[in-house]
């Protein structure tokens, strides 16, 4: 039997053949960030996207862990812009980061 490849099967408007969201879910409760850019590629495919991402976060919300999930759906099709990599930075050094490196405080404290 003979399966389409999914990013081909996408844009003919069919699902997969695996549900994807429960296999990004796996990951919780560690962290994740998700980046995909609203206008890249099919629209249709990247609307079922923020879709199913949703549906991860509600995985994070049931394990009590929603602080390790996050989803980032800018319009500026496929690059990663300034405010994207200050996002994804941010992420990373509050996930990597011990927790008194990013605490945030008043200037001069």
């Amino acid at each position: 039997m003979y399966f389409k490849p999914i990013r081909a099967a996408l844009l003919w408007g069919e699902l997969p053949p695996i549900d994807m969201h429960e296999i990004i879910a796996l990951i919780a409760p560690r962290p994740f960030l998700d980046v995909s850019a609203l206008n890249d590629g099919d629209p249709l495919v990247q609307r079922q996207r923020v879709l199913m991402v949703m549906k991860i976060a509600d995985v994070y919300e049931l394990l009590k862990a929603p602080e390790n999930f996050a989803f980032f759906v800018p319009g500026r099709g496929h690059s990663v812009p300034h405010e994207t990599r200050e996002l994804i930075f941010g992420f990373l050094d509050a996930h990597l980061k011990p927790p008194e490196a990013t605490r945030a405080c008043l200037v001069g404290e």
